[in-house]
C-alpha cells in the first residue's frame, strides 16, 4: 500500500468500535483510517460518561474500556459500506484489535482478529495497551515494562506469544503495527530501556510501532476539574513527553521500522516535529475532538508553508 500523505486519524466513541460511518463525509486528506479497537465479542466496556473533555487543557480522559461490536458485526458493516473492497476506500484501512476483557487466553484474541481481518485490513494494529479502563482484568497485560512507573511496553506478551502473533500476520501477508508505551513521567529507568530493547527483538517482524499511548499520570499543569477522573490522558499536556519518548524509539529502533508519531498533536509545527524526531506519519485523535475533520487539513497546509 502506498502511503502518500503523512497524517493518520483514528477516530473515538462508538463508531469507531462497530465500523459504523467510516468515511462518511470524508472530504479531508489522511494517509490511514484506524477502526478499532474492536474485540472478538460484543461487549459493552465502561459504564457512561467516560470519555471527558478538558477544556482549560486541550486535553480528553477517556476510560471507554474497549465498547466494541465484536468481529461480526464490523465485518458485516465494512461488507455494507463496501470498505471491504481496497478500490473503494479513499485511504488505507486498519483494524485495532483488541481484547475481551474476560478472555482467558489474550493471545488466541490478537490471533482469532488477524485470521478475521487480515483479507480485509490494509493493516492491522496489536493494541495490548489499554490505558483507559480502571479494572484490573484489562489492566493486567500493561504492567510488564511498569516497574512502578507509568510505563508500559506493547506488546506486553512473551517472545512464543508474539512470535504466535507475528507468524500468523505473515500467513495473512497483513502489515501490523503495534501499539507502544505511555509517555514516561520519568525516564530514568534503566529496566524500562532493557524491555524496550528486549521487545525490539522483533525488529523486522512489526512494520511499524504507533508512539504513543494515553497517560494515566496527571501533569500538575492540569487546570480543568474533570482532572480527578480516572482514565487515559490525551492532548496537549502530553505533547512534551510523547515527542521525548518518540525521539528514544527512534534510536532504539535505529530507524529500521516506521515509527508513527500521536500524542498532543495539534499543529502543522507538531506534526513536524515529530517528522523530524523520527516519525514516518502522525497520527490524530484529541485534535479531531477539538478541531473537528478540517483541523487535518489545515495541518497539512500548516506543514506545507513549513517545508517551503
Amino acid at each position: 500500500t502506498q502511503i502518500i500523505q503523512a497524517i493518520k486519524v483514528i477516530a473515538g466513541g462508538t463508531v469507531v468500535f462497530s465500523g459504523v460511518c467510516l468515511y462518511k463525509g470524508l472530504l479531508f486528506k489522511i494517509a490511514l483510517k484506524d477502526e478499532g479497537s474492536v474485540t472478538p465479542l460484543p461487549q459493552d466496556g465502561n459504564p457512561k460518561p467516560r470519555i471527558f473533555r478538558l477544556l482549560q487543557d486541550d486535553a480528553v480522559i477517556n476510560r471507554c474500556g474497549f465498547n466494541s461490536a465484536g468481529h461480526d458485526v464490523v465485518l458485516y458493516n465494512l461488507q455494507e459500506s463496501g470498505m471491504d473492497d481496497p478500490a473503494k476506500r479513499p485511504a488505507p484501512l486498519g483494524i485495532n484489535l483488541g481484547k475481551n476483557k474476560t478472555s482467558e487466553d489474550a493471545t488466541n484474541d490478537y490471533v482469532q482478529g488477524v485470521k478475521f481481518f487480515g483479507p480485509v485490513a490494509d493493516y492491522l494494529v496489536i493494541n495490548v495497551s489499554s490505558r483507559d479502563d480502571s479494572r484490573q482484568e484489562l489492566r493486567a497485560l500493561s504492567n510488564f515494562a511498569s516497574q512502578g512507573e507509568d510505563d508500559k511496553i506493547s506488546p506486553d506478551s512473551c517472545h512464543e506469544e508474539l512470535r504466535e502473533i507475528a507468524e500468523v500476520c505473515l500467513e495473512k501477508q497483513v502489515l501490523v503495527l503495534l501499539e507502544t508505551i505511555s509517555p514516561t513521567s520519568q525516564q530514568k529507568s534503566g529496566a524500562t530501556a532493557t524491555n524496550w530493547k528486549f521487545h525490539f527483538q522483533f525488529v523486522g517482524i512489526v512494520d511499524g510501532v504507533i508512539v504513543s499511548n494515553t497517560t494515566v499520570s496527571r501533569p500538575a499543569s492540569l487546570r480543568s476539574p474533570e482532572q480527578a477522573e480516572v482514565g487515559g490522558l490525551s492532548g496537549a499536556p502530553l505533547k512534551e513527553k510523547s515527542l521525548h519518548t518518540l525521539r528514544d524509539f527512534y534510536q532504539l529502533t535505529g530507524g529500521r521500522i516506521p515509527l508513527i508519531g500521536v500524542g498532543g498533536i495539534s499543529s502543522g509545527q507538531d506534526a513536524f516535529e515529530r517528522i523530524r524526531a523520527g516519525a514516518s506519519l502522525v497520527q490524530l485523535y484529541t485534535a479531531m475532538t477539538y478541531g473537528g475533520p478540517g483541523v487535518v487539513n489545515r495541518i497539512h497546509r500548516e506543514l506545507e508553508e513549513i517545508l517551503r
